[in-house]
């Protein structure tokens, strides 16, 4: 299935979600209220940026719900009442979250973060996908819950279109939560998964150490060809890394740099100043 035909496809099983939403459907599975916070408007994807070609970037879920997203708020962001399509509904919200400033603290530096990544691998446009399009404050068993919810209709299509989607994607990027040397753990086995990537296989680049000099946040990347799949992990709290200048560069060219070396394209570049250390 060429790239085109896998977007169309998820993007259609994205207006179903949506679209299920906005007629005001409810959904019975006991499994799914008490997990999701149905009444705040799913999110399955946000599109940011211009241009034809795009990277991906997945997230697990779009987190707790802001008053915005509920059906009395969202007259603040469509004034003239809701889109007749999610397509649309996703660059508002894309909009909203980047220059409103009502999107702040890591939320909004994670935008941030992918845009600067995409831009360095020279994208221009990224598409931020969900693994599950609800809202949840908090979201354990994910690879559990997955398992779970693929049996029912209201998600599989969804799971189904998005991991073809994935599957045709030059470059896939995530993060999660974690220590760099376990290579595991539920949030980074769901995203593995998803992304088709073999974590105890991937390649390790060291971005920070901690006080004890111990690797805080690393990025395990694997790529076959023209396709690269990358999974930053940080100790503690997840989240996408801030771009550091160096003496010789940025650090997120100095990624891109790396990883295009591996594959073969680019040319080699030191990476001292960005405390890069690799394990095959």
């Amino acid at each position: 299935m060429p790239l085109t035909d896998a977007l169309n496809r998820y993007r259609s099983s994205s207006e179903d979600v949506y679209q299920a939403w906005v007629s005001g459907a409810t959904i019975d599975n006991p499994i799914m209220r008490n997990i999701f916070d149905l009444e705040y408007m799913p999110e399955p994807y946000l599109d940011f940026g211009d241009g034809e070609d795009f990277c991906v970037f997945l997230t697990t879920n779009p987190g707790g719900g802001m008053p915005v997203q509920l059906r009395d708020g969202i007259s603040l962001l469509c004034p003239q009442g809701l889109p007749a399509s999610y397509q649309e509904m996703s660059r508002l919200l894309a909009n909203y979250y980047s220059g409103s400033g009502e999107l702040k603290g890591a939320a909004l530096g994670n935008i941030r973060a992918m845009r600067g990544l995409a831009e360095a691998f020279g994208y221009k446009r990224v598409l931020q996908v969900e693994g599950f399009p609800w809202h949840s404050a908090d979201l354990p068993g994910k690879v559990r819950l997955r398992d779970q919810l693929t049996r029912l209709p209201e998600y599989s299509s969804y799971y189904q279109a998005l991991c073809e989607l994935i599957a045709k994607c030059p470059l896939v990027l995530s993060w999660s939560a974690g220590r760099p040397e376990v290579r595991g753990g539920d949030g980074q086995l769901f995203k593995a998964e998803i992304m088709g990537m073999d974590l105890q296989q991937a390649s390790m680049i060291s971005i920070s150490l901690s006080k004890k000099h111990q690797v805080s946040q690393a990025l395990a990347w694997q790529a076959d060809a023209d396709i690269i799949r990358g999974l930053f992990v940080r100790t503690g709290s997840a989240g996408l890394p801030k771009n550091v200048v160096g003496a010789r560069g940025d650090l997120y060219g100095a990624i891109v740099t790396h990883v295009r070396q591996a594959t073969g394209i680019g040319t080699p570049l030191d990476l001292t100043d960005f405390e890069k250390r690799r394990s095959d």
